[in-house]
């Protein structure tokens, strides 16, 4: 597990001085990157320029209370593993915190075996996510459970057509797909609708808009395919 943690970044929030120096010094043996913040507008603002892949947050801190920051950070973003700790059990903010979908609520002192727990649980999370996600150049992540293309945690509006043909060119990898082959699959509802060359060209040309550059790749002659090293 340890090597797996070792590849990821964390932000811990807290505002008490001898708790959070504490956490660090523990978390630093475990992640590649740690972020400390002292209060909830710090956090915020450290989510928004690193976009760590886990945030740990106390339920009481100045400026903004970690309840406040993680739903800030769920209006944009639903992959971030979340953790809520609080010093006690209460049980208005444990409700709020589950429609959060966070990984976990922790009451403090936290067991290093509740700790081990949520560890555990969060590798296999991103593991999940993972496979689940296409990561494109740029800050561009297309999460294919949820038919939902953004960049830097940001959604980018895509039509339903628009979203059956990346669906169908991240389906396979290196598969070559021809313009009959994407106008059927995306066309499907309206058998009676004849194939339109022009139709293909457009609906290519505006999701290449939409993607990094050279994300679908035209094959001379065959038809479209995505990027293999996307895949």
């Amino acid at each position: 597990m340890n090597r797996e943690l070792k590849k990821l970044t964390l932000l811990y929030a807290e505002d008490e001085d001898s708790t959070r120096i504490q956490y660090v010094r523990n978390f630093e043996f475990l992640f590649h990157k740690v972020y400390e913040a002292k209060d909830g507008l710090e956090a915020k603002e450290i989510y928004q320029k690193y976009r760590p892949d886990i945030v740990v947050l106390d339920v009481n801190m100045p400026k903004m209370s970690g309840l406040e920051v993680a739903k800030f950070i769920r209006e944009y973003d639903s992959n971030t593993q979340i953790a809520i700790i609080s010093s006690y059990s209460d049980q208005e903010k444990l409700l709020t915190a589950m429609e959060l979908k966070l990984v976990t609520y922790m009451v403090k002192p936290v067991s290093r075996e509740e700790f081990k727990k949520f560890l555990a649980k969060i590798v296999r999370e991103l593991d999940f996510l993972e496979s689940d996600v296409v990561i494109l150049d740029n800050g561009f992540l297309y999460n294919r459970s949820q038919q939902i293309l953004t960049k830097d945690s940001e959604i980018i509006r895509l039509t339903k057509q628009e979203i059956k043909l990346i669906d169908l060119l991240t389906s396979q990898k290196n598969k070559v797909f021809s313009a009959i082959d994407i106008y059927n699959f995306i066309w499907e509802d309206d058998i009676e609708k004849e194939f339109s060359e022009n139709a293909m060209k457009t609906l290519v040309k505006n999701v290449r808009k939409k993607l990094p550059k050279d994300t679908i790749l035209n094959i001379y002659g065959l038809g479209y395919r995505f990027n293999p090293k996307f895949l």
